[in-house]
């Protein structure tokens, strides 16, 4: 299996300096150590050690494993797309995030990972064909049902990542027309909430 080094080095790059550059936003003189598990930055570098673990992990685990079971975490995440709007906590005007101790997970960020897979495993099915009724009406289904939820949840930014699976479905032959009336729609959905604001 290959491994795409060049990606690879320029994410770790970006997470260094996302990293510093919350370091360097939340300054204190009282705590300079970058290592500080009592601020920001240092909660921060945890969550980056525990992602590169889960990125090797991910590596490794036969591509089986995600075929098999990527349905079953997609219906999982959306559980806790909904769960969160119970029992999450609020945070900036959006209820998306669970609590745990004094750190806060956010499964927004996971369910983009397992449309991800669910989409991967519908469009791999035998004799599937993107151009149909029934295939378009099951993508868009897959695609924006989180999106739906995590809406719900008022946390507009993460929702808009969904339209990202769209540009992907266009490289597979997605009709130009439909991505067009999409993005129309997403940009017009922003606007309506700018202009919401202002008012």
């Amino acid at each position: 299996m290959g491994i795409d080094k060049v990606t690879i080095f320029i994410f770790l790059a970006m997470v260094v300096l996302g990293w510093l550059n919350i370091y360097a936003a939340v300054y204190n003189e009282d705590h300079k150590k970058i290592l500080d598990l009592t601020q920001q930055y240092g909660k921060q570098f945890i969550w980056i050690i525990a992602t590169i673990i889960v990125a090797i992990f991910v590596v490794i685990i036969d591509s089986r494993f995600y075929y098999f079971f990527g349905y079953f975490i997609y219906g999982g995440l959306l559980f806790l797309l909904l769960l969160v709007l119970i029992l999450g906590k609020e945070i900036n005007g959006a209820r998306s995030w669970f609590g745990i101790g004094g750190f806060g997970l956010q499964p927004a960020e996971f369910a983009k990972f397992a449309t991800a897979l669910a989409l991967a495993k519908y469009m791999n099915a035998y004799g599937f064909k993107l151009q149909t009724f029934k295939s378009i009406t099951r993508i868009t289904a897959i695609i924006f049902t989180p999106a739906v939820i995590i809406l719900m949840q008022n946390d507009t930014g993460s929702a808009l990542v969904y339209f990202a699976f769209l540009l992907v479905l266009y490289r597979e032959g997605l009709s130009g027309i439909i991505l067009f009336f999409v993005i129309v729609t997403a940009l017009l959905f922003v606007l309506s909430l700018v202009v919401s604001n202002l008012l």
